[in-house]
């Protein structure tokens, strides 16, 4: 089993990776959410933390996902998962570390996966006009996805009571949806605004509301962040950004509110593979 600091120095190792790859490839990426604030409070993870965010524009996004398709991480050692990819249930890219295996202990929450992970969200346009009533409805699907995730996966099992009971049955009534619909729609939503539109967002996975999207004009200007011992690039503007997604993000949460994706890791030993 992989401690914590193990578990870090691989994820380390993985983004590096990805890094290189998108520097390339001449494609832009930016650090985001927990990864961005834990670089500005805390120079590196947030201690508490056990994984790593990173955000591109779409059409970077897409350039890299045929990257991908055309077999660029294996040359790495590495690959990927996602709808986009493989038909998986995320409507966004995992860049995977099929050397090591993780379990997660996170009660009720969609983030399961096989390997050791790093995230890649597209950031998409919201429309000034219709860009709330595009949210509301991304909302409703990935509801409906949650539901299937939870049948597929078994989570409703770690719930107790009335919560179980409900739980059970919608994501039986909802198995009859087909991922792919679900999927198709949530990225096809995302999509749908206009380049000229002046707001962005992580319309896919990220959270909801308005207040919660940034300026498109925040990946023109990219700088370099101290990251534990390595470089990655985010968005110059941090404090914006930060504040948007967390308003007073230097002050430190609660500590019964300090989650992470309870990550139990361990090498893949001749025998599993």
């Amino acid at each position: 089993m992989l401690t914590d600091s193990e578990v870090k120095r691989e994820l380390l190792k993985l983004i590096v990776q990805v890094d290189q790859i998108l520097k390339a490839n001449g494609l832009k990426y930016s650090i985001m959410s927990g990864t961005l604030l834990g670089a500005i409070r805390h120079g590196g993870f947030i201690p508490w933390d056990d994984d790593i965010d990173i955000a591109m524009r779409r059409d970077d996004y897409e350039k890299f996902l045929g990257l991908i398709k055309n077999g660029i991480l294996e040359k790495f050692g590495l690959s990927a998962s996602g709808y986009e990819v493989n038909k998986d249930f995320w409507p966004f890219i995992k860049i995977l570390n099929p050397k090591i295996r993780v379990e997660q202990d996170q009660e009720g929450q969609a983030t399961q996966c096989d390997y050791l992970w790093i995230d890649v969200f597209p950031f998409d346009y919201l429309s000034e006009v219709n860009g709330k009533k595009t949210l509301k409805k991304i909302a409703f699907q990935r509801k409906l996805l949650a539901y299937k995730i939870a049948q597929e996966k078994e989570f409703y099992k770690k719930k107790h009571g009335i919560k179980k009971v409900v739980y059970y049955f919608l994501s039986v009534l909802f198995c009859l949806i087909p991922v792919d619909i679900i999927n198709s729609k949530i990225i096809a939503l995302s999509k749908s605004g206009s380049s000229k539109s002046k707001t962005m967002g992580d319309l896919t996975w990220g959270r909801s509301g308005v207040d919660k999207c940034v300026l498109a004009s925040l990946f023109n200007n990219l700088v370099e962040y101290e990251f534990e011992d390595v470089a990655l690039m985010g968005f110059k503007n941090y404090d914006y950004y930060l504040k948007q997604i967390f308003g007073d993000y230097m002050k430190l949460p609660p500590e019964n509110q300090r989650e992470n994706h309870g990550i139990k890791a361990w090498r893949i030993t001749d025998n599993e593979k």
